[in-house]
């Protein structure tokens, strides 16, 4: 296999993650801060992967040397760096061999599988933070692009009486089922699907979008359609510097922004639905 070490600035390191997200690496292991680790097989280390590395330069600054190693198993290495991570006092989410550790009204327990989302990224937390001003008792909930369905699973927990998660990955769909199951929250509909127009969706009260910017605009219309009057929608995975433009799409519909988080470069936005 082939390892492969980023190196960037404190600042970059989560955008960094981020986009590294976006490749096909196994795993990543965080060491100390602006440094990333992560491999592919020798076959998969190619001119293309490269050149896609090459191109996020144009988002943030980093460097890296890449390095053949015997094989490793990533998510071993990935599990056993798993924290519990505690979202204020509202949610906590840990791995089954965490200990629970203080008080919280919320706690999911996920089993780690490498990147699906775990919290970690200041995106998942931004939006559990915006969970926590509502009230979703009763209410359904569509969550859109779920990953490791943290924040479906939560919605559930919340109360609310109908959630819809929609994951595009078959492997990031086995753990998703694996969550709810472990979780006890059955009532979360698991839905493989790149896209909000399969023909059993319903309308819903909440839609929640932790994805990329290009991705949001790509469904913007289609999450509009499908939340009830009044509603909300939820979106992060946006930085700061792109609030103004998704700020503006949304608000075309009609739509009031009534809550904005931010978190180092990112942050999470709430609208209303007219």
């Amino acid at each position: 296999m082939v390892e492969i070490t980023f190196h960037t600035s404190d600042s970059g390191h989560d955008i960094l993650l981020a986009l590294l997200h976006s490749l096909p690496f196994e795993a990543f292991e965080e060491k100390e801060s602006g440094t990333i680790v992560t491999g592919v097989r020798d076959d998969e280390w190619n001119t293309a992967l490269r050149e896609r590395i090459e191109s996020l330069h144009t988002v943030v600054h980093f460097t890296y040397e890449a390095v053949s190693r015997p094989d490793q198993n990533w998510n071993a290495i990935w599990e056993a760096s798993f924290r519990e991570i505690q979202v204020d006092d509202f949610c906590v989410i840990r791995a089954p061999f965490h200990f629970p550790a203080g008080s919280f009204r919320y706690s999911i327990e996920i089993e780690p599988k490498m990147a699906f989302g775990t919290g970690h990224h200041e995106t998942t937390r931004l939006m559990i933070r915006s969970m926590s001003h509502l009230d979703l008792k009763g209410r359904s909930v569509l969550d859109f692009g779920t990953g490791s369905g943290i924040l479906a699973i939560l919605a559930a927990k919340m109360g609310a009486n109908n959630v819809v998660a929609i994951e595009n990955d078959p492997v990031a769909m086995i753990n998703l089922r694996e969550n709810v199951e472990r979780n006890g929250t059955h009532e979360v509909e698991c839905l493989l699907d790149d896209n909000l127009r399969y023909d059993g969706l319903k309308s819903v009260d909440v839609l929640l979008a932790n994805i990329t910017r290009n991705v949001i605009l790509e469904h913007l219309s289609d999450m509009i359609r499908l939340i009830h009057s009044k509603g909300l929608l939820i979106i992060s995975g946006i930085l700061e510097s792109d609030t103004a433009l998704m700020i503006q799409h949304v608000e075309k519909s009609g739509a009031q922004t009534i809550r904005q988080i931010n978190e180092n470069e990112w942050v999470s936005l709430t609208f209303q639905m007219k």
